[in-house]
């Protein structure tokens, strides 16, 4: 079966527009009884808030094909959690009791760190995170056999990968 490509779906590689609907829609399609579980993310920068990835999602990150976190905090789904300040209740990525998943190419997964970092360094010149942003970014927990490869993760607003196995 020829992978599902997440423009079929009415995302838009522009750098500004909002695609979590379109980018949901695609991963659901994607892993719906029957299809391959083949996803394909072409060249372009495709901003989103939070996605909520499916066991059997083989999703693939073409070169030059960037997920870049939205910058707006109302963009993210608030997840009830308990823990100390880098488990926040926004994430990007949301990988929770699945299997088989696998994130793979010459792409990058982008959290658009700077957004939620402070706008001037303290005077030991680091940039200190902002209360509300997304982190961990990439939530996973309670997964089996979880496979990233070739990709780029940069600019956490937080901790980056979180793996919770339970």
């Amino acid at each position: 079966m020829t992978p599902l490509n997440v423009t079929e779906f009415g995302a838009v590689g522009d750098g500004t527009t909002l695609n979590t609907k379109a980018l949901q829609k695609a991963i659901d399609a994607a892993t719906a009884p029957g299809a391959s579980g083949s996803l394909v993310v072409p060249r372009g920068r495709f901003v989103t808030g939070t996605l909520y990835l499916r066991s059997g999602l083989q999703l693939e990150l073409q070169a030059g094909a960037v997920i870049q976190a939205s910058g707006n905090i109302e963009d993210y789904d608030f997840m009830d959690v308990t823990g100390h300040k880098d488990l926040q209740p926004y994430h990007f990525l949301v990988l929770k009791e699945l299997n088989d998943v696998a994130i793979f190419g010459a792409g990058t997964i982008d959290g658009s760190g700077p957004s939620f970092w402070e706008k001037t360094p303290n005077r030991l010149g680091w940039y200190r995170e902002l209360d509300k942003r997304p982190s961990p970014m990439v939530e996973c927990v309670g997964c089996r056999n979880l496979n990233f490869r070739g990709i780029e993760i940069a600019n956490s607003p937080g901790w980056t990968l979180h793996l919770k196995v339970q």
